[in-house]
């Protein structure tokens, strides 16, 4: 009886790794399509992406002082004033 629960619990093991590892294997992805009124169009060309905002520190130096000041590269806008570095 020992032996017969031993290689249950084995075979059950086994199957859950094989089971775990197939998984990733087997599993695909398919690109959707949809039909409109001016034809077929992709999934693909819907997709949009969001980023997070580029905040970058542009320092310079006036009569020997440095001054530092930030610039958002997502908007191309300047952040705040030049202040002291």
């Amino acid at each position: 009886m020992k032996a017969i629960k031993k290689t249950l619990t084995k075979v059950i093991a086994l199957a859950l790794l094989f089971q775990t590892l197939l998984s990733g294997a087997l599993c695909t992805t398919a690109e959707a399509s949809t039909v409109s009124a001016k034809g077929i169009s992709s999934a693909a060309d819907q997709i949009m992406t969001t980023q997070a905002t580029q905040y970058v520190w542009f320092v310079k130096k006036i009569n020997g002082a440095y001054y530092k000041r930030q610039f958002n590269r997502t908007t191309g806008r300047w952040v705040g004033e030049w202040t002291p570095a």
